[in-house]
């Protein structure tokens, strides 16, 4: 009689108790744990794989307990979860909610200028980023105070218009009317190409146009403009002295000044004896008669006339009949 092969013997577990993953989670959501992504499995070796399975729940079960983290209740404000009451969403706010609440229009604030109130929108946030006050100037009063700082101060001494800060190019750009903008955006790109050594403004009246004109003045010494094609001399700020070289331009320029002179000397002497001299109203004599002292009553050493040196009349019929021979116009005139 053949012998049959024992079987293994069974053994018998003891049954241990066990709780569900899915509640264990959930109720591991009401600890003050904040942040802490609760274990949602054991990782303890399982003693009763059959048990384990009887009380797992399906995988849909499980991933809907984690599915939507934004809508667990207690992980951002931990309090205890309630079977009845629905679900919390978390609001998580945005960039825009955390800046200051805007000015509305209805808002109003006095101009300490014009003394209007006007709404908050008409006042420009700050003049400068510089200002440490409050903006109490309205933008249209802002605007005439650049356009009259401008006038009399200068471009480049606009100032706020409530303290000494001043208003650089994006402020200006920002805050003074469109046509003083451009006024003060032309002077101050001139003034900064100015600073260059070898820009050039044209001469030309009428043209504002500039250029880099480079080489010595004495290499080269005539500006062409671009723009206008007015051709001048670097080296006199004048007009292209056309058919010579700057060297006899200079000579010209020494001989006709002293022509110049010249004439200007004779001409003060022609003015000289017309104002200190007169000429002899005796008949046919016309000589020039200088007076440097004495009285009125003058005698021509050429030809012996008599006369008042103011009037002219002949002295003769004054002699005989009195003051009333002088014109009327004399003082002597009597």
């Amino acid at each position: 009689m053949s012998r049959q092969p024992s079987r293994p013997k069974r053994e018998y577990f003891q049954d241990a108790p066990f709780e569900p993953v899915a509640p264990r989670a959930l109720k591991s959501l009401e600890e003050p744990n904040l942040g802490i992504r609760p274990p949602l499995f054991d990782n303890s070796p399982l003693q009763q794989p059959e048990a384990t399975l009887k009380y797992v729940p399906s995988l849909p079960a499980v991933l809907s307990v984690v599915a939507s983290p934004i809508e667990r209740p207690g992980l951002h404000s931990p309090k205890p979860v309630s079977k009845s009451a629905p679900p919390e969403t978390l609001q998580i706010p945005s960039e825009t909610s955390l800046r200051p609440r805007p000015a509305t229009p209805s808002e109003t604030r006095p101009c300490v200028v014009c003394n209007d109130s006007k709404s908050i929108v008409d006042f420009p946030i700050s003049t400068t980023d510089r200002c440490a006050h409050p903006v109490r100037t309205c933008l249209s009063c802002l605007k005439s105070w650049i356009a009259s700082s401008m006038e009399s101060k200068g471009w480049d001494k606009v100032t706020c218009s409530e303290c000494d800060e001043k208003l650089d190019h994006e402020h200006m750009k920002m805050l003074a009317a469109p046509e003083v903008f451009a006024r003060f955006d032309a002077l101050s790109t001139r003034a900064v190409l100015s600073t260059l050594p070898d820009f050039r403004w044209c001469r030309a009246p009428g043209c504002t146009s500039g250029q880099i004109h480079t080489g010595s003045p004495s290499k080269n010494p005539i500006f062409r403009c671009t723009s206008c094609h007015f051709a001048y001399c670097v080296n006199h700020e004048r007009e292209w002295h056309r058919g010579e070289t700057c060297e006899q331009y200079d000579v010209r320029m020494a001989l006709s000044k002293r022509s110049a002179k010249h004439i200007a000397e004779e001409r003060a002497s022609e003015r000289t004896i017309r104002e200190t001299t007169k000429k002899c109203p005796g008949q046919g004599c016309g000589a020039s008669i200088e007076k440097n002292e004495g009285c009125d009553h003058m005698t021509c050493k050429a030809c012996r006339w008599e006369f008042c040196w103011l009037c002219l009349a002949p002295f003769e019929p004054i002699r005989k009949k009195g003051n009333k021979e002088h014109k009327s116009d004399c003082k002597y005139y009597a």
